[in-house]
């Protein structure tokens, strides 16, 4: 996997915090490593409906860390992003349009200086179509990976974790907790074996009042997989953990950051590669 796609994947990984699937709420347990204040009286539902005609420019930044064959690879990246709300649909979806205004990406690889690419702007903006609860049902995000084949592997690997996102079907209080897991087969890609994920999430804190009103939501989780690629073994092992801000009134994320560490091995364990990687994501909007 080329560092193009490393990029697209992190960075849609900021674009779906907040969005996904099922989830189950949980007990009150200690809160995720972030702090804490007071429940309030009432409960609040988080729900994506935002005015039509709002506009906001996204930035997304990712930082990254691997090792390879001895050698120490870095990747900066940063894009920043143009989007509308369109249309609130009848339904409850949302449609909002969305245009790349430029960034920048760095890659690293030991002593040597770094290659760097601009990200560059698009002439026209695509569409993402985004339901009550946070999931992206529709959207381009991958439209220009390095290579179809590519960019369905790294979309379908992190589909599961993007999906347990979701805002809770219940109203929620400072210190409730959802959660969610699964598996998803390779088979999607043509590829064998399967991605397990497991994600839990806690309303943390709420800042501010009335309209300008943020809930603050921490998250852990891990993402394993194992399976084939190219006729070898493969396996991929990836832990999370942040946080991030949401709107009350609109559902919209504010912000966020999340720590990334894992690892990614191909082959045997004597003759193949194995690659450890961490890093850091961090998203808000203008």
């Amino acid at each position: 996997m080329n560092r193009g796609a490393i990029a697209l994947a992190l960075a849609y990984a900021a674009w779906a915090i907040g969005c996904g699937g099922t989830t189950t709420l949980r007990e009150r347990g200690p809160a995720l490593g972030v702090q804490s204040n007071e429940a309030p009286a009432t409960a609040i539902t988080l729900r994506v409906q935002p005015a039509v005609g709002a506009r906001f420019v996204a930035v997304t930044e990712v930082q990254a860390e691997a090792t390879a064959l001895g050698q120490a690879m870095r990747l900066d990246y940063e894009v920043r992003d143009a989007r509308a709300v369109l249309e609130r649909r009848p339904d409850g979806t949302t449609v909002f349009s969305e245009r790349t205004l430029g960034g920048a990406m760095s890659m690293a690889i030991g002593d040597l200086p770094p290659r760097e690419e601009p990200v560059e702007a698009e002439a026209t903006a695509s569409t993402a179509i985004m339901d009550p609860r946070g999931r992206i049902i529709d959207d381009a995000m991958f439209a220009q990976a390095p290579s179809e084949d590519e960019g369905a592997f790294v979309r379908t690997a992190l589909e599961p974790v993007l999906d347990s996102l979701a805002y809770p079907e219940q109203p929620i209080r400072v210190g409730d907790r959802w959660d969610a897991a699964g598996d998803t087969p390779l088979s999607r890609v043509d590829g064998q074996g399967t991605v397990h994920h497991e994600l839990v999430q806690e309303l943390v804190r709420i800042e501010g009042s009335g309209p300008e009103a943020l809930a603050v939501i921490a998250l852990r989780g891990r993402l394993i997989g194992r399976g084939t690629m190219e006729g070898g073994p493969a396996s991929a092992e990836l832990e999370l953990e942040g946080a991030y801000s949401v709107g009350i009134g609109d559902g919209l994320v504010r912000g966020g950051q999340a720590h990334v560490r894992g690892h990614l091995a191909i082959g045997a364990t004597a003759q193949g590669l194995d690659v450890p990687f961490e890093g850091t994501i961090r998203y808000h909007v203008e």
